[in-house]
């Protein structure tokens, strides 16, 4: 049975939890921007057999409530739920940004049993010298049409959903992940006035491109002080074609500073996925099987 449970302080948390061992050790599960607890609704059952699993609607998203973005917070309120469900040395299992947190809890936490950060690394948007190969005229326009399409993305979460875009947007959800993807498209809406509205607002989506693009996940990775895997995609997402040889590029800094990083730090482990980004929803089976490998 799913129960949820709310999480007291500034901002207000819910937590789903999807139940499990009651004498195993204790997962918790953080989603990507833009994404809340339901999105581990196909890999969580997997991982119950053995541990307790919990996911949690990070600040600005799902249930949660809102508050300023910042790294340090987000880290704090997983403590504040950990803390607060009484889980002891729990797995920090993270996608995207929650990857991104969940290696932030790695260098915050040498006592953690395995932190697993799922393809969240570096932002497609990024210094020069992280584009490695390509032709450089090429990466520059595709990464400006890019910045345009995060910008449009990001003025149309800033007003009132339609009820033509709404349908269209949960329709949209729905033909790439089912029924479930639907729910969790509504879960991130908000009613103001009457109008529908998408969290994360715009605001919150401005502050964590500008700090993932200012942020070096990759000296994070380098100084984890407890295990910690980082899954990287190898394909692009579907619908991303126009952007193959920027993404392509992008990719190869990525591949060439994960080994640096894992060079220098003996606690982190790469693993290469044949998934694009959103491999939590295209391969949860082989994600499950390598979570409870690491952290076993």
């Amino acid at each position: 049975m799913v129960d949820e449970l709310t999480v007291p302080g500034e901002p207000t948390l819910v937590v789903r939890d999807f139940g499990g061992a009651d004498n195993g050790r204790a997962i918790v599960l953080l989603h990507g921007m833009g994404g809340n607890a339901l999105h581990w609704t196909a890999l969580a059952p997997l991982l119950t057999d053995r541990y307790r699993v919990v996911a949690l609607d990070l600040r600005c998203h799902g249930k949660s409530g809102d508050g300023p973005w910042r790294w340090d917070l987000l880290v704090d309120d997983v403590e504040r739920a950990v803390t607060r469900l009484g889980l002891d040395r729990p797995a920090i299992v993270g996608h995207s940004l929650g990857g991104a947190v969940a290696a932030f809890w790695a260098q915050r936490h040498p006592e953690c049993p395995g932190a697993v950060d799922i393809d969240g690394i570096r932002a497609v948007e990024t210094a020069p010298e992280n584009y490695i190969g390509g032709d450089p005229q090429t990466i520059r326009r595709q990464l400006a049409e890019l910045s345009s399409a995060f910008q449009a993305q990001a003025t149309t979460m800033a007003g009132p959903l339609s009820d033509e875009h709404y349908t269209a947007m949960r329709e949209q959800q729905r033909q790439l992940g089912g029924d479930i993807a639907a729910e969790a498209f509504d879960r991130n809406m908000v009613d103001r006035d009457g109008s529908r509205f998408l969290r994360p607002n715009a605001d919150t989506v401005a502050a964590f491109r500008a700090q993932m693009t200012e942020v070096d996940l990759f000296e994070v990775f380098a100084s984890a002080r407890c295990p910690l895997l980082v899954c990287a995609a190898t394909k692009g997402l579907p619908g991303t074609e126009q952007f193959a040889e920027l993404l392509a590029a992008q990719r190869r800094g990525v591949d060439r500073d994960l080994a640096l990083a894992e060079q220098a730090n003996p606690h982190l482990r790469i693993e290469r996925i044949a998934a694009s980004h959103n491999m939590a929803h295209e391969q949860p089976g082989e994600l499950a099987v390598l979570i409870r490998k690491f952290i076993d």
